[in-house]
């Protein structure tokens, strides 16, 4: 708890609070059927079964491996070959639609390379001790060294976190 509140105390306060079509429709997430292979395909035929089988459409979340690399808020063009026009046919459905993002940065993507060029990822010595938590939790293993790679959340310019400052999204 303690180390949650700690990464979070630099993240400015939200403008607004999200709908509340958040909290009372249900949740349904691709990791029920897709885990970390999700495609386009997958998330539509989840949606359209949600739907053909009389269930109430609330929140759609893709989850693990949308994008190519962890870090990177983009949708991976091989996996998701048209994600406007997924996202236009989930509203369409009824679906509000979110993306489960990773906490941490994948060595290779354009999120990493940018935070080292800016000087902001943990250098030398062993992670500290939440992140060993972690890695430890199995997401480590299960992605070796791919989420070796901590932001300095101490060091790193709030700005950042909602989109501004001097650089691109992180």
């Amino acid at each position: 708890r303690a180390a949650t509140l700690a990464a979070l105390r630099p993240l400015p306060a939200p403008a607004r609070p999200p709908p509340v079509a958040v909290f009372d429709r249900p949740i349904w997430t691709t990791w029920a059927t897709s885990h970390a292979d999700v495609t386009q395909a997958d998330t539509l035929a989840l949606g359209d079964a949600v739907v053909r089988n009389g269930f109430r459409p609330g929140v759609l979340e893709i989850d693990d491996r949308w994008q190519s690399r962890y870090g990177d808020l983009a949708f991976d063009p091989i996996k998701f070959p048209d994600p406007k026009g997924m996202v236009t046919r989930l509203h369409d459905l009824g679906f509000l639609v979110t993306v489960w993002v990773m906490p941490f940065l994948q060595e290779g993507s354009a999120a990493c390379l940018e935070a080292q060029a800016l000087g902001h990822l943990v250098k030398g010595g062993d992670p500290p001790s939440v992140a060993r938590e972690v890695l430890a939790g199995g997401t480590g293993e299960r992605l070796g060294s791919a989420v070796k790679i901590l932001v300095d959340q101490f060091d790193f310019p709030p700005a950042h976190w909602d989109g501004g400052g001097g650089g691109g999204v992180l």
